[in-house]
């Protein structure tokens, strides 16, 4: 599956497969320290194409503490940090339980 691909562009090209929505870029399977890779190169096209485009990051609230994985929404929050130092105009989005985990970000 998707986990192991090691190049993020890869990663994201075959987890995006089962997305319906072309405006849509679903960061699952991607780390803090790989999003910026796909985010650079896939959400500038995604935007001339569409007004707005969706960031899927998830929250990170079900992620097992003894797990390598960060949880916490660690990558929703890396995400945020990336969207504002690049300048973009972006909202967080959340659920009926009150959980983030993805970002709305509209044309600058």
């Amino acid at each position: 599956g998707a986990f192991y691909i090691n190049d993020p562009i890869k990663r994201y090209m075959e987890v995006s497969k089962t997305c319906v929505n072309d405006n849509v870029i679903d960061l699952h399977f991607q780390s803090t320290k790989t999003f910026s890779n796909v985010l650079s190169e896939i959400l500038p096209q995604k935007l001339c194409d569409h007004d707005e485009v969706w960031i899927v990051t998830g929250s990170g609230h079900h992620v097992n503490r003894r797990s390598h994985q960060k949880g916490g929404g660690a990558l929703e929050f890396a995400v945020l940090d990336w969207l504002e130092e690049e300048g973009y105009n972006f909202y967080r989005g959340r659920d009926n339980c009150g959980h983030s985990g993805a970002v709305l970000v509209r044309e600058i």
